[in-house]
């Protein structure tokens, strides 16, 4: 799991060199003194997973400074239990056209039980906390509704004094009682003063939202930034009130447009991105999801699933927020054991791209 140590070992490098380890392309941390093979190119060290690292399947490379081998393995980073967790997205609202139904649901996999609070957190910084208490290996599921009333914009917060695994679910049904949409995100268990949203769009019946938490008791300074994949970046500024939760509109920042957004705050904060689409204006449109950012950027990334198969569109969305020009390859490994032609994208500085998988790879649009 991310902040976790992890054991090294490699051979078949250079004698007597240094060894550099990354994980998805990022340079971490070893433990105790510098690393290097010994006589025989046979190395053993402590690599420490930076603590924000989401939730999935990374490229683990050890690099010799001296001889440029370079060896790798794949490592799968699952989310671990935690004492703390983080709701940045939260709303009550009931109608007229669209009523939301918020429950956290709590599991304890330990054999004792844990207890602590779960605190609301209010955009204007006054907060509201319950009692929790979750049974050996038992699970709650906390009505948000119930503890904060109805028509509340709210972040949450879950301290206990042992760790359990969070996720909160959002569901939506409108004037008649039929159900809209029902959206499930786990929280985030480590706060960044970073945040990365690769994928965004502000189009046709698009209505995105970023929802932006303060965990601290001192204000925090922000800027988010759009990246479009034409022109300029738009920035906006914000101060967060303490404990307080932030909402920007992203279409009224740039409508029409595909982007990607960044956050860079003063402090370490809570962010997700929350889009509905379809029939209907605002929160009450027809589709709903909620997704958090990842806090760095990397080299390599995996995705387990797309389909391309019709009707099915998917994209994979690009963030270049450095200051050279990303050269990304992309390759796409079939369910019938295929591996299609690298999918080849050039990303300014400062600029979002987009493969259109179901484009590009319509050849295999029956297989």
């Amino acid at each position: 799991a991310a902040g976790a140590s992890v054991a090294v070992s490699g051979q078949g490098f250079g004698g007597s060199e240094s060894i550099a380890v990354t994980l998805g392309g990022n340079s971490i941390s070893l433990l105790g003194p510098a690393t290097a093979t010994d006589a025989t190119g046979t190395f053993t060290a402590t690599a420490l997973l930076p603590s924000g690292t989401a939730p999935g399947s990374y490229l683990l490379q050890a690099a010799g400074a001296t001889s440029g081998i370079t060896k790798s393995a794949s490592l799968s980073l699952t989310l671990a239990p935690s004492n703390q967790w983080y709701f940045a997205e939260g709303f009550t609202g009931q109608g007229p056209s669209v009523f939301f139904h918020e429950t956290l649901t709590l599991l304890n996999t330990a054999a004792r039980a844990v207890s602590g609070a779960i605190v609301y957190q209010l955009p204007d910084g006054s907060t509201h906390s319950v009692p929790a208490r979750v049974q050996a290996h038992g699970v709650l599921v906390e009505d948000v509704n119930a503890d904060i009333g109805p028509g509340k914009i709210v972040s949450a917060m879950v301290k206990m004094n042992g760790p359990v695994l969070a996720e909160r679910a959002i569901a939506r049904t409108d004037a008649k009682g039929q159900q809209l949409d029902t959206d499930f995100s786990p929280g985030q268990s480590s706060p960044q003063s970073s945040w990365y949203f690769p994928e965004g769009y502000s189009g046709v019946t698009f209505q995105p939202y970023l929802t932006v938490q303060n965990p601290m008791a001192t204000p925090i300074s922000m800027t988010v930034t759009l990246f479009p994949t034409q022109g300029a970046p738009v920035a906006v500024t914000s101060t967060l009130v303490p404990f307080g939760r932030y909402t920007l509109n992203l279409r009224g920042v740039l409508p029409g447009k595909s982007f990607s957004t960044s956050i860079v705050a003063s402090q370490p904060l809570v962010a997700e991105r929350v889009e509905y689409w379809g029939d209907g204006v605002g929160s009450a449109k027809y589709g709903a999801g909620v997704k958090p950012g990842v806090s760095s950027a990397g080299k390599d990334w995996y995705f387990g699933y797309a389909s391309v198969l019709n009707p099915d569109q998917s994209f994979i969305s690009v963030l270049n927020p450095g200051t050279q020009t990303a050269h990304v390859t992309a390759t796409v490994n079939t369910g019938s054991g295929r591996v299609a032609a690298p999918l080849r994208l050039t990303v300014s500085p400062g600029q979002r791209g987009t493969y259109q998988l179901h484009v590009l790879l319509a050849s295999l649009k029956h297989s």
